[in-house]
């Protein structure tokens, strides 16, 4: 349950912030056993209960793409330019699979008819989106890489 809470928290992170080095260290097999996790269930054609399993492929997919984000950002600042820009189509890459999350998550979220809070759902996904643009442009543009007690 823990590591779960995890890695829910490091999603909604901010992406120019640091990852914690511990959770860095296990997010390679657990992203093994998420891919795994990922093509048994939609391997499954279940008769009942549409919408959950709906729900539950979209949560197993979030996770996905937290592991992917915490194994993407570094534990300390960038050592020079070069390494900084080595990251920059994967950063990206990534900021376009949180919008096609959000998205998903959107038509999730009204399917189940909680209309009256997605909006703070949706402001935290454009607050996640706006953080890994800064850390592209911080990437691309800053001088000094080790100048913001951010990454």
């Amino acid at each position: 349950m823990e590591i779960a809470q995890t890695i829910f928290r490091e999603f909604w992170k901010d992406a120019t912030l640091p990852v914690d080095a511990k959770i860095q260290t296990h997010m390679k097999v657990m992203l093994e056993h998420l891919n795994e996790l990922s093509e048994y269930l939609s391997q499954l054609i279940p008769l009942k209960n549409q919408i959950a399993y709906q729900c539950i492929l979209f949560e197993v997919k979030r996770s996905i793409i937290a592991a992917q984000k915490i194994l993407l950002l570094k534990v300390g600042a960038y050592r020079n330019r070069e390494e900084a820009k080595q990251d920059m189509p994967a950063i990206m890459n990534l900021a376009g699979k949180i919008q096609d999350l959000m998205e998903e998550n959107r038509c999730l979220w009204f399917k189940i008819n909680r209309k009256s809070e997605w909006g703070y759902v949706q402001a935290k996904y454009t607050e996640l989106y706006q953080s890994f643009l800064s850390l592209y442009r911080y990437c691309d543009n800053c001088k000094n890489l080790t100048d913001i007690k951010k990454i």
